[in-house]
Order: C-alpha cells, then structure tokens, then sequence
C-alpha cells in the first residue's frame, strides 16, 4: 500500500512538473521588460526586423512582457555583442540582434583587428532563432554594358559601395581578388536609394545588396529586368532568383568554392537573435518556443512581407547547426579570405 502510494505521488509530481515550470517561467515574466539590443542604427534593416519580431515577441512568451527596443550599433555590433555576453542579465530579459558579420568575427577577426575588442564566445551564446536568410546579390543597371560574371573580367564596372568594409565593397572587392574581376569600386553612397539613383542616372553601373533591401526599395525592378542580378551569396539559389549562381559556383578552383561557401554563412544568419550564456534553461525554452511561434504570427507575417523578408526562418536548432559549420570550417580556408580581407582594411 505504501509503495502504490509513493508511486502515485511520483507520478503526479512528473505530470505536474511541466505545469510548475510553465508557472515559473510566466510568473518571472509576468510585469517584466525585455531589452531588445540591436546592433545597428535606427532606421536600417536590422531595426526594422527587429521592431517587427519586437511588436509580436511577447505575446507569445509567458507573462506577456513587455520587449522594447534599444540601439547600439558601434562597431558593426561588436560592443552590442560584447555587452550582451559579459554585462547584460542573464536572466532571459535581454536579447540581442548582430549583424551578420559577427557569427564569423571570431574566425576572420575583422571587427576586432580595425580597432575593437572581441570579448565573447560565439559557441556559448545561446540563439533563439533567425528570421530569415538573406542573400547578397551582385547586380548591374539594365542598360550597362555587363551581361555576366565573363563581362565582369575585362570591363571595368563601377560599382558603387556604401563604406570600405561594408558588403557594398566587400563582395566586389573579394571577386576582383579571385576572379579576377576589373570592377571600379566607388564608396561613399548613403543607402540603396542613393546607389540604384545613381545606376538611373549612369553615374554607375552596379551595386551589391541585400536581396530584400532591393525587393523593398524596388519591388519590381528584377522582374522588369532594369536590374541584372549576377550573382547571389548564399549557401543555394533563392526562389526569387533560380537562374542566378551562387558565388560558388562562378569559380572553378576548389580552395575558392570552400571559402566562398564559408563566407555565405554570414548570410544564413542574416537576423538571428541570441541571449547571453547562463540563462535559466525554462526560460531559455520559452524564448525558442516563442521566436517559433511569432514566425508563424499573421500579424508578424503581413508586417514582413511589407519589408520583403523571406519566410525561411531558421530554429535554434537549425542556427546552431550553421554555427557549427563555421567552427568546423579548416582554418586554411578561413586564412585564405582573411588574407584577402586583410588588404582591404589597408583601403
């Protein structure tokens, strides 16, 4: 009789346990204020994703808090990054949102060679999700005299570029090194606006961006054919662009296939969202389970598709999975794009 009784008690204390924990968690967060940190200015394209998963986030976290949204965008993310992992709570009441340039910051070191301070593990960040992949894509104006990757070789394209350092340049800069390409590039332009005005205009001949900056500035301009995207950077082809190559794929040695496709990583994780180490594992699984749940939001879906996001947004589990190549990645194929890079900073 005692035995049956001790068993009863076990088994209701197992099927409870769910319940308690859920209490827990909705309980801590219940009145609470989550920080939403953005590493990048307001008004580009990491605010505007993270005010959208910001609007809809907590409705679906227990206890309903409250996110609201904060911006530190010095250094590319990195003092974002490096507040996160050694000053924030871990507590589950801070998120943050890098650039993509971070996940592969502690193998290349660009960030932190031009000036700034790498003080985290990128392995022990814990990330909630990403909202979408995004592609880098290469393009020129309808009416330049460049119909492919071969043109890219012997004419000497403008390509106009944002700042030395920012993919605008880099993508150009890195295909001049292998291709080896002839492109001219020209920084200094404010935004896509400024950059396809100036293709308008003749001033340039290409640019290259973000697949959805584009898809948002100019929704129709690809489908027109005024754009003629030449290539795209990321891991395979986009729906959106199925007849375009991947960077990979316009090169023939293999040691450059290897480092392009390491280098497309950046642009699986284009908006993910991390927590710093440490946090309660209850809570760190209410967070996953509510990032999941906000792609799957209407309201979230419909504000999305007014920016143009894709709806390819990675699970945690599918995030850790690309960080995990990028640890794995040979560090000779790292070596070859940092030395590349390196005389890039030298701009």
């Amino acid at each position: 009789m005692r035995t049956r009784i001790l068993w009863s008690c076990l088994a209701a204390f197992i099927v409870s346990a769910p319940a308690r924990a859920a209490d827990s968690v909705e309980a801590f967060y219940h009145g609470k204020n989550i920080r939403l940190l953005i590493g990048a200015t307001a008004g580009g394209g990491y605010d505007l994703v993270g005010r959208t998963v910001a609007e809809r986030l907590g409705a679906h976290i227990p206890g309903n808090p409250n996110v609201t949204v904060e911006n530190m965008p010095a250094a590319s993310s990195l003092v974002m990054s490096n507040y996160l992992y050694n000053s924030a709570p871990r507590d589950g009441t801070a998120i943050g949102v890098p650039s993509n340039a971070i996940p592969l910051e502690p193998r290349l070191r660009l960030l932190s060679r031009a000036g700034g301070s790498l003080n985290f593990d990128i392995s022990r960040f814990t990330w909630i999700g990403n909202a979408a992949r995004q592609p880098q894509v290469l393009f020129v104006w309808h009416q330049a005299p460049i119909s492919s990757i071969e043109d890219l070789k012997t004419i000497p394209a403008l390509m106009g570029a944002i700042s030395v350092g920012a993919d605008s340049f880099t993508i150009p800069y890195v295909l001049n090194a292998i291709l080896p390409a002839k492109m001219k590039i020209v920084p200094g332009y404010a935004g896509i606006g400024e950059t396809l005005l100036a293709m308008e205009r003749g001033e340039l001949h290409g640019h290259s961006a973000g697949l959805a900056n584009i898809l948002s500035a100019k929704p129709d301009w690809i489908k027109e054919k005024k754009l003629r995207v030449l290539v795209q950077f990321g891991l395979q082809r986009q729906p959106e662009l199925p007849d375009v190559p991947t960077g990979d794929e316009i090169v023939s040695d293999e040691r450059d296939k290897e480092m392009l496709r390491f280098f497309a990583l950046k642009y699986e994780l284009a908006y993910g969202f991390i927590i710093p180490p440490g946090v309660p594992a209850d809570r760190v699984a209410a967070l996953k389970h509510a990032f999941d749940e906000t792609m799957r939001d209407p309201v979230y879906l419909d504000a999305a598709a007014r920016l143009s996001l894709p709806r390819n947004a990675m699970t945690s589990t599918e995030v850790d999975d690309v960080i995990a190549k990028i640890n794995s990645t040979p560090e000779p194929v790292v070596a070859r794009m940092r030395a590349i890079l390196d005389t890039l900073s030298q701009k």
